[in-house]
């Protein structure tokens, strides 16, 4: 997964990899369970510079066993406050850590993500404001997928939607995918009228098909 991704070129500090480590949470629940373990901070921070207003302050006035522990293993939390869901946040961390030069053994973030998935990622990418271009991969990713890969359904379709203006090719892969996958009777009567009356009921939706459909003429014989 990590290579659709691509952080902006940048010299990376001596001490990326130096403690302190992060627990990660997002909106006040931690996923550090979920996630590598010891993500050094300084990693995150080179990578992910809003993340910093997210930096918890340390806490004060521990017992003195759990202040040893700390001044041992060093770690630091880390609240993010925004929308983000754990499978996206998972994939960037691990291009964090492969960035700063950390292996990391876990292969189940490399593996293909699903379109859900990638418009999640996609939404965090944005979110953390990062680079645009850093989703190129991504996007190409995608767009294949809709081009070549399982018939597209209505909460996909929801999804991209939102996610992308009426004008951009993934919209287009999207319908084709939709008009194609119909063809092939992939849709079951009810799957299929369902996303027919979401593409007609929106005056921009329903241009877009049929500027689209009309390429496909066994579409309105079936």
């Amino acid at each position: 997964m990590a290579y659709l991704l691509e952080f902006r070129p940048s010299k990376l500090p001596a001490n990326i990899l130096a403690p302190p480590y992060v627990i990660l949470g997002i909106q006040g629940e931690s996923v550090a369970e979920m996630l590598p373990p010891q993500i050094p901070l300084n990693a995150v921070l080179h990578f992910i510079p809003k993340l910093v207003q997210f930096v918890l302050p340390q806490p004060t006035n521990l017992p003195p066993k759990v202040a040893q522990g700390a001044l041992r293993v060093p770690r630091v939390g880390l609240d993010i406050r925004l929308d983000i869901g754990i499978a996206s946040l998972q994939r960037i961390i691990l291009k964090v850590l492969q960035s700063a030069g950390r292996p990391v053994s876990n292969c189940a973030f490399r593996l293909p993500p699903s379109t859900i998935t990638s418009l999640s990622v996609r939404k965090t990418w944005l979110l953390f404001e990062l680079p645009r271009a850093g989703l190129h991969g991504l996007y190409v990713h995608l767009q294949s997928h809709l081009m070549a890969g399982a018939p597209v359904n209505f909460e996909q379709m929801e999804t991209l939607w939102a996610a992308f203006p009426p004008e951009s090719d993934m919209l287009r892969a999207m319908f084709v995918n939709f008009i194609q996958s119909h063809l092939m009777f992939h849709y079951s009567r009810a799957e299929f009228q369902t996303i027919q009356k979401w593409y007609l009921i929106d005056t921009t939706r329903r241009r877009l098909f049929e500027s689209i459909v009309a390429r496909f003429p066994a579409f309105g014989k079936l």
